[in-house]
């Protein structure tokens, strides 16, 4: 039937297969196939679902199944279960580096669609434990951070952060010029815009900003900057 694309012929038998009561076995391998047909030939993503979860009892570490689930999740907008669908991938990932890039995936849906700015920073925290390196995540990071006045401290912290990585991320130098601007921390800001300058990267305001400042520093030096206020 499945060959023919006889596609009531292969979900009747697959019913009837199912309500034999086989092995767990054959029946974690028939009710994935007829939710693939249910939602491949008729697109009915509600009764596949209810197949792919009943075949995730008899085989709860199969990945393929955690796969597919995961697509019909983000089909239909179940973001919640989406979300336990890609924490179990993460956990059975062969590489630390697959287990991020889930966590990765879930940060952002946390942070976007579910607007769960908390439970996105706690998700990205949990790769950091694991990589303190990770770019990625510390952009994420800096992202949400920077979105909320109460948490710039920890914004330009994680700048640094990044480029203590990367040191000529403009990016983070760009994000630091504005959040040093904001929180009125002139020379800070002025440092960032000068090396945005000589990257020549700078917008027309960060040149501006830069100029106007360089024109108003006193000539001579009054003595140095103190690490901490570097």
């Amino acid at each position: 039937h499945t060959q023919s694309r006889n596609w009531t012929g292969a979900v009747d038998c697959l019913r009837q297969l199912l309500d034999l009561n086989t092995t767990a076995d054959a029946q974690a391998r028939n009710a994935p196939a007829l939710a693939q047909i249910l939602d491949e030939a008729y697109g009915d993503m509600p009764q596949a679902i209810a197949l792919y979860r009943r075949a995730l009892q008899l085989k709860p570490s199969e990945q393929a199944i955690l796969e597919r689930l995961s697509v019909l999740f983000e089909k239909t907008g179940a973001l919640n279960e989406l979300m336990g669908v890609l924490e179990n991938l993460a956990q059975q990932s062969a590489t630390p580096q697959e287990a991020a890039a889930l966590r990765l995936r879930m940060a952002s849906i946390a942070a976007g669609s579910l607007n769960d700015s908390k439970r996105a920073i706690l998700i990205l925290r949990q790769i950091l434990e694991n990589d303190s390196a990770h770019v990625d995540a510390l952009v994420a990071l800096a992202r949400i951070y920077e979105n909320d006045q109460s948490t710039s401290a920890l914004a330009i912290e994680t700048h640094r952060s990044l480029l203590r990585l990367v040191p000529t991320r403009i990016d983070s130098i760009r994000s630091l010029y504005h959040l040093w601007t904001k929180t009125r921390q002139t020379d800070r800001a002025y440092c960032a815009a000068a090396l945005l300058c000589a990257f020549n990267q700078a917008t027309g305001d960060e040149i501006a900003f830069h100029n106007d400042v360089r024109n108003r520093l006193p000539h001579d030096t009054r003595g140095p900057l103190g690490t901490a206020d570097l």
